[in-house]
């Protein structure tokens, strides 16, 4: 072999290993990114001001998480990202708007229940009765409005894993629906169907049942009771004798 000959690399294929280590530092960088919303999120104190702040934390991070989720699998399972994204972006904001809710609507009714034994000074405790309603109406409104958008994410992300998980079944049909049939008869068929391809299960079922079980909450917040069932199956079919 000639001295200095530098030795033969497809093209192709160190075109690929580039491709793959940009990919993977990208995804490293959104990882960290993800991680610092996190920490200013968790130490963020519960104030008017602080309540814009970290509506606008919440939203970076909802599309840092759902970026990772649908661009890898495999690390998105491993790093628990569909958890992390629920924790930090949905739960606690809904577990606060409605304890909000809930003290609002106790301190209405002592307040209605003073103002009838007290007749004295009831035009005072009136208006604040007023307001008291006003403030429990916002924060309903809000709360209404945050698990409506809440659930077009969550429904976006479970069409795309479906999407992807028929895609790397072996078992994919020509034709077939991308989405699964609201027939509760044929979900157990449909996903089992789904799901028997090994290196599929191992970074996408995990994932695609949290999703469903998410999904299932925020319909039952919503008092959406019969899609809350139906998610809440279709989980279980994924993960039997795992629980929710």
């Amino acid at each position: 072999m000639p001295k200095n000959r530098k030795p033969h690399v497809e093209k192709g294929h160190d075109t690929m290993s580039v491709l793959n280590k940009e990919t993977s530092d990208h995804l490293r960088t959104r990882l960290t990114k993800a991680f610092e919303i996190e920490s200013r999120l968790s130490s963020l104190s519960s104030t008017t001001s602080s309540e814009e702040v970290a509506s606008k934390l919440r939203i970076q991070l909802c599309e840092v998480f759902s970026d990772i989720l649908l661009a890898d699998t495999h690390l998105s399972a491993r790093k628990d990202l569909s958890g992390r994204m629920w924790r930090s972006c949905f739960y606690g904001r809904i577990g606060e708007l409605r304890s909000r809710i809930k003290k609002g609507k106790s301190k209405l009714n002592k307040l209605s229940k003073k103002t009838n034994l007290n007749a004295t000074g009831s035009n005072n405790n009136s208006k604040e009765m007023d307001n008291q309603k006003k403030s429990i109406e916002e924060f309903e409104e809000s709360l209404t409005t945050f698990l409506r958008e809440a659930v077009i994410l969550y429904e976006y992300l479970v069409d795309k894993y479906l999407c992807i998980l028929k895609s790397t079944s072996k078992k994919k049909k020509e034709g077939r629906q991308t989405k699964i049939e609201e027939n509760t008869e044929n979900i157990h068929d449909e996903i089992a169907s789904l799901s028997t391809n090994t290196d599929a299960h191992v970074g996408i079922i995990p994932t695609l049942h949290r999703l469903y079980i998410h999904l299932g909450d925020l319909h039952r917040y919503s008092t959406s009771f019969n899609s809350a069932e139906l998610s809440y199956l279709k989980a279980s079919c994924l993960a039997p004798g795992k629980g929710l």
